[in-house]
């Protein structure tokens, strides 16, 4: 696959791996800005495939992207064991939690390794700059999230009190 990279002195062509774009939205009508250009890079092969999670289009069922990586999760965790790809995760802080989460159940399942091995594998993942992460909402959601991350780290500690 040929990706053309623009830049001041003219433009490039690099040879890349396949891409696929996991994209999540509301409702495709008023949230899928970057509809058009996806669709051209798909149709050029820039982009191998698109895969779209809408979770508040009328007359369809809810989706989110962690939903839509699952449904793929063979694929997900061929790319990421054997090809060495990369993962780009980009949106609200919530949502990259939650499609982290995912990954790991994903390498869980497909890789058949422990909680903790996969968890490993993603941290692994992070260190070797092959996981890229770029979030917002931190401060927007300050709040919920660290209710949540206290009613977990709670929830956990009390079940590790009842293993001693």
């Amino acid at each position: 696959m040929k990706l053309k990279v623009n830049n001041k002195k003219g433009t490039n062509t690099k040879e890349t791996g396949e891409m696929y774009l996991y994209f999540g939205c509301r409702n495709s009508k008023l949230d899928e800005i970057y509809g058009h250009e996806t669709g051209q890079a798909e149709d050029e092969g820039v982009i191998s495939q698109v895969y779209t999670a809408l979770s508040r289009q009328p007359n369809v069922p809810k989706m989110y992207v962690q939903d839509v990586m699952f449904e793929n999760k063979h694929q997900i965790y061929e790319i990421i064991s054997e090809r060495h790809a990369h993962i780009y995760i980009c949106g609200d802080v919530s949502m990259a939690a939650d499609v982290a989460k995912t990954l790991e159940l994903i390498i869980k399942t497909e890789g058949h390794v422990t909680y903790d091995e996969a968890r490993e594998f993603v941290l692994n993942l992070k260190s070797d700059r092959r996981y890229h992460e770029d979030i917002f909402g931190v401060t927007l959601r300050t709040s919920e999230v660290t209710d949540k991350k206290r009613r977990e780290a709670k929830r956990k500690s009390s079940i590790q009190s009842i293993k001693l």
